[in-house]
């Protein structure tokens, strides 16, 4: 009888397990509460816009490769435009700080140049290679998100005062990038009040450090969708190369509620898409529509660039509500 007992239950928590895991339609847990529509004279394509909040009350939107810079307030009321085509950057980020001035990445020249109202520039700052950065506070964060060859002990996050001296490195590669394509370059740099929060596409790890650079957290939990790649693939190998595009990467992880994560996940095509969510303790999946590329989180809304509807210099990002019982 207690063999009996002992089974049902087994059988009872498996059951449950299976059910937090199960991928769930996310317009089960997110309701759309509004849609922002903003002239952008620069690119559309997911890959070539950047579209990110700063200080909690500006969109910043950025094409790299035209220079093309927007800044709206969060109802998408337009604050400022840029055109940086001629000045001869070679974008790789665009940052602002809390008086709203831009920063530039120049990765190629490993250059920060602050930028005055003109879009000349004020200030330089010398950095290691990185590929994202953000400004706060009188300091600025570089993510080194590219690895090439075997470098398991060179860092991946770079701390500087605004005067360019180097205040702290820390972070370690992902896991397994020495085994993986070297061109992928997705994840992301996250700021909190008192947190940075990272996370690499090569990997679905989600790494919380302090402002001073020690390991607070890392959730490691894989989900059931993720397809791992090991190597990086035969470019002349048409079959290697379709394999290839349905392998996973983690693009983005944003901080929610207290010690909840939300990361986006999509295949290298970007066919299939999918939010994970977790706490630590427990996590839930759920199906996206590809179209639907998420940027950042402001109160209790997620900011979704929608891929589809956006075109014609109409960049359209759709705001959805969170639900209570989304973990």
């Amino acid at each position: 009888m207690k063999k009996e007992i002992g089974l049902i239950l087994g059988i009872c928590f498996f059951l449950l397990t299976l059910n937090c895991r199960a991928q769930k339609d996310f317009s089960k847990i997110m309701k759309l509460s509004e849609t922002i529509k903003i002239q952008h004279s620069g690119s559309l394509e997911p890959y070539r816009v950047d579209v990110k909040l700063i200080n909690g009350k500006t969109i910043l939107i950025a094409d790299r490769k035209n220079g093309s810079i927007t800044t709206t307030k969060l109802n998408g009321i337009i604050k400022n435009k840029y055109n940086l085509g001629n000045k001869g950057f070679r974008i790789f980020d665009v940052t602002l700080d809390e008086n709203e001035a831009v920063y530039i990445l120049d990765m190629a020249a490993r250059f920060v140049f602050k930028l005055n109202e003109k879009g000349d520039i004020e200030r330089k700052i010398s950095v290691v290679r990185g590929e994202e950065i953000l400004v706060e506070k009188g300091f600025l964060y570089l993510y080194r998100k590219l690895f090439i060859g075997k470098t398991p002990n060179e860092q991946t996050l770079y701390k500087y005062n605004l005067k360019g001296k180097l205040l702290k490195s820390f972070g370690r590669p992902p896991r397994g990038f020495d085994k993986k394509a070297a061109g992928l370059i997705g994840g992301s740099l996250v700021l909190t009040d008192t947190s940075i929060v990272v996370c690499h596409c090569f990997d679905y790890d989600v790494k919380i450090y302090s402002k001073n650079g020690d390991l607070k957290k890392n959730y490691s939990v894989k989900p059931t969708f993720y397809s791992e790649f090991n190597k990086s693939p035969d470019l002349n190998n048409p079959k290697e190369m379709k394999l290839w595009e349905k392998f996973t990467q983690h693009n983005l992880s944003l901080p929610y509620a207290k010690d909840i994560y939300i990361s986006y996940y999509c295949s290298i095509d970007m066919t299939g898409a999918w939010l994970f969510v977790q706490n630590g303790k427990s996590n839930r999946e759920y199906n996206l529509p590809p179209n639907l590329i998420p940027k950042f989180i402001s109160g209790n809304k997620l900011y979704f660039f929608n891929s589809k509807t956006s075109k014609e210099k109409t960049l359209v990002l759709d705001v959805y509500e969170i639900g209570k019982d989304i973990l």
